[in-house]
């Protein structure tokens, strides 16, 4: 399995959060799934660990954004910190693994790494098929009735 992650500034893909996590998994099903991926150890296969980085990245950016909607900005500060740090994981992997050049990017900026997990994150939900049919849809969910 191949991938290929893009400039942010060459797509039109919105890093609207609304619209990256719209197909997500309820968050705790996620923690499951990131809690369970990193108790075995970090994945060593590229295809494989870019998964877990980037749902863990993600996970850890919706987290954020719903201390942020809900607390006030200082008490976020934790939250936000930990997505960014996330965030900067994701796109190390990617340059290691993918030759991403972080300057050729633009992701300067912790916003700009946010935004990379949130465009990459939906071409990555868009993309893969359903489990039980095909269609495509995001990873375990309910979309199809099964």
């Amino acid at each position: 399995m191949t991938f290929e992650p893009v400039n942010p500034a060459a797509v039109n893909d919105s890093a609207d959060p609304a619209d990256a996590y719209e197909n997500a998994p309820e968050i705790a099903r996620e923690i499951g799934w990131v809690a369970d991926r990193a108790a075995a150890g970090h994945p060593v296969d590229p295809a494989v660990g870019r998964e877990f980085w980037l749902r863990e990245a993600a996970l850890l950016d919706r987290i954020a954004l719903q201390e942020t909607a809900a607390y006030a900005p200082e008490s976020a500060v934790f939250a936000i910190r930990t997505a960014q740090e996330a965030a900067r994981r994701l796109i190390a992997f990617d340059s290691v693994h993918s030759g991403l050049s972080c300057r050729g990017a633009e992701l300067a900026t912790d916003a700009d790494r946010r935004d990379y997990v949130r465009e990459q994150y939906r071409r990555w939900s868009l993309s893969r098929p359903h489990r039980a049919c095909g269609e495509r849809a995001a990873p375990e969910c309910d979309t199809h009735g099964h």
